[in-house]
This record gives structure tokens, sequence and C-alpha cells, in this order.
């Protein structure tokens, strides 16, 4: 086998991995590689939004079929926190299957006309074909505050490969990310005018779903997504969407209180960031540029340099940048986020054939007691068909990145059951 040289150094915010050369033996590479991520996740370097370690996962895999432990100190059971290995890179991240299916990226587009014009959100898409091929079943993730879709790619390889291996179902998965209004491809779309709120959302999500010409099975939606999702099936039990919307068998809201959330720790972080900077005239001179302000701002060097990740150059010959996002408009919906309740959801007795599955992360502050888990809690005890809420351990809000294998093992019974 190929050698692998993947050293890494880690300096302030900066994970820079070296080219390939012949002079390292694989098992070093991956020793070093996995030091070095196990240190960048401790500096809070990975997050949610920071592709670099993401980037050099796949380069590992790509060459080498090798998978890092990254995230082994934090892999845990779900039922018991007891600290557990990582599945075997087999198991779960080298599938024969498709190990990294290509990404299809479809633009946002403009559909109908006059009254019933509406804007169809842009989404990334990958396909995970079973052995015996058949049937796929859909998985669609909406991604929350200042995130994107193609932040969720390596989240729906690792899902996506150990349902193909673990289970004795026979039909593959389609992983589909959506991009939700005023972020990532769906950003500079046409036609989502204002109010940006969750409301208005939640009809985007309604236009996409009815696009496609029928429901996801599974709806994965996180932090503000969760909202926006329980919006959706609010308005779909009403009938609000007309008969075309359907709605999905399964929803599972990660990290998403229900109600209006009164901690100042829910969303603070959030709001700070983007009230830091509103103010900030585009084009901006470089990323560095952005991340030292950011950084005499007041916050952290690992949040300065994530922030530089949401910014793209205005054109390949300059250093300019501009934002991946609508700051303006993603605090509004920040704001809308905040103040909308949805218990009535929860505790009127839910649409047949939907199970909606909570997830709150062990470590994060986004909900408290007072904020809805004892509530949780005695509505899922009072409709368990329909309703569930878990705790995964040892993770913090961006549980999709710091615990997946954890999350893997409290969906697994639930996906396992589509037909």
């Amino acid at each position: 086998m190929a050698s692998l040289a993947c050293s890494s150094s880690i300096s302030g915010t900066h994970l820079l991995p070296t080219a390939l050369a012949p002079a390292y033996s694989l098992r070093s590479c991956k020793i070093s590689f996995r030091r070095s991520v196990e240190s960048g996740s401790r500096s809070g370097l990975f997050d949610a939004s920071n592709n670099t370690g993401h980037w050099i996962l796949q380069r590992v895999r790509q060459y080498a079929t090798v998978q890092a432990a990254a995230t082994a100190k934090n892999d845990t059971t779900a039922t018991t926190g007891r600290t557990a290995p990582i599945p075997p890179p087999s198991r779960v991240n080298v599938s024969p299957h498709g190990l990294s299916p290509p990404i299809v990226h479809r633009p946002g587009q403009i559909k109908g006309e006059g009254e019933g014009k509406r804007t169809i959100l842009a989404s990334d898409e990958m396909i995970f074909k079973a052995k015996e091929g058949g049937k796929l079943q859909t998985v669609m993730i909406v991604h929350g505050i200042l995130g994107a879709a193609r932040n969720w790619r390596m989240f729906s390889k690792r899902v996506a490969n150990y349902m193909l291996e673990e289970t004795p179902c026979q039909y593959g998965w389609r992983m589909v990310m959506v991009d939700l209004r005023n972020h990532g491809n769906s950003a500079t779309l046409p036609g989502l005018k204002a109010p940006h709120d969750i409301p208005a959302t939640a009809r985007d999500l309604a236009n996409f779903i009815e696009a496609e010409g029928k429901a996801p099975d599974v709806l994965i939606a996180h932090a503000l997504g969760g909202k926006v999702a329980l919006d959706f099936v609010q308005n779909v039990t009403a009938g609000t969407y007309g008969s075309a919307a359907l709605l999905p068998k399964q929803l599972w809201v990660l990290e998403s209180p229900p109600g209006p959330m009164t901690s100042e720790k829910a969303e603070g972080d959030m709001e700070r960031v983007l009230e830091a900077v509103q103010p900030l005239k585009e084009p901006l001179p470089t990323r560095k540029w952005l991340s030292d302000k950011i950084v005499e701002l007041g916050f952290n060097a690992g949040l300065a340099h994530w922030l530089g990740t949401q910014l793209k150059r205005i054109n390949p010959d300059a250093e300019e940048m501009e934002w991946v996002f609508n700051i303006k408009e993603c605090y509004e919906m920040l704001q809308s986020n905040r103040r909308l309740d949805y218990w009535s959801v929860l505790e009127n007795p839910l649409p047949q054939g939907l199970h909606i599955a909570f997830v709150r992360a062990g470590r994060s502050e986004r909900m408290t007691p007072d904020e809805g888990i004892e509530r949780l809690e005695a509505a899922a005890s009072k409709h368990p068909d329909n309703l569930s809420f878990h705790t995964l351990p040892n993770a913090g809000h961006w549980l999709h990145t710091e615990n997946i294998s954890g999350f893997i093992r409290i969906v697994n019974p639930y996906l396992s059951k589509l037909q």
C-alpha cells in the first residue's frame, strides 16, 4: 500500500495538512492525524460549519481507506453514558456500496407563473445504493441559523453508510440537504421576499417538498431548522398548504426547544455575532481582516476562524470578500425563532403515521428544565407512539459533528422500521 503523510500543525486557528509523501508510513499518518484532530476539537477549531477537518477526513479515506478516530473521545452509548469505541471503519465510514458518492448540486429555481409562481430552494443530494438495488429511502436535512447544506455532508455519509452496513433493510438512502432562504446557495435566489421569519421559511420547505413530488421518509432539522419543521407540520396538519403537501414518516428535531427561548444562552452567541457583523461594510478586505476584527470585538479565535469560512470571493482575481448568507435577514429569522411557540403541535394528537423525535445534546444549554425538558418528557409519555425525547450524552449544540456515532445509536432503531 502506498505510504501517506498527513502531519498537521495547529497554530491559533489554523490546521494545515501537508502533501502526500512516501517518507511517512500509513500508521504514523493515522496517529499524527488523530492527535491533531483531537487537539483541534479541544481548541474549538472543529465545529458544525468548519469544513477544514472534514476536508482532511475525506482525503484520508480517499487515499488510504482509513478512518481516523476523530470523535473517539466523545463517542458514548446512548443509553448508559459510558465511553464506547467508535464503530470499526468498515462498518461506519467505509462502505462497499459507495464510500463517498458524488454530490449533486441542485440550484434553486422559479416554478409556475402569476400567483402560482414560487421559488424552490437550492440543495445538495447524495445517493447511497444498496447491494440488492431496489427503492431508496429519502432523508431530508434542514440546517440551523448561519448553517448550510454543505455542513451536513459528512453527517449524511456517516448515517447512510452505517444504515447500509448494520441493518437488514434492502433499500438504499437518498440524502437531501436543503439550503434555507438567506443561506448557502439559496441566499441569492429571487422571490424569497420578506417577511424573513419561521412561517415564511416553512412555506419555502413546503414548496421544496411539493416540487420533489413526494414527502421525504425522514426529516432531520437542527436548531432554527427544528422550528421551521414544526411550523411545516402545523400547517400541513391544518391544510394550509393544500392537498399537495405531505408529511414525513419521521421528524427528528435536534437541539430546538419548541417554545419561546427565554435563556440568553439559547442563541446568545449567534445574536451577538450577527449584531457585531451587521455594521461591517461589504466588500470585506480579506478573511484575515475579518478574523482579526472578530477577535478585536471580543469573540474567540475559533469563532473568528469559522466566520472566515462563511465568506466567498467577489471575483477570482481579487482578495475582497462577501458573506455567503444575508446578515440582516438572518437576524430577522433568528428573532422569529426565539419568539414563536409550537407546544400545541406536540401536546395535541399528532397526525397518524408521523413520529416526532426530539434530541437534546447533553452538554448543551439550549434546552433546560425550565425551557422544556420536563414538558417534553410528559408529552412523550402521553403520546408514546408519536413522540419521543432523547438525550445524547457527551455532545454540545453541534451534536451532528461532536458525537455522530452516539446519534446513530439513537436513530438506528427508528430508521430500521421504515417500510
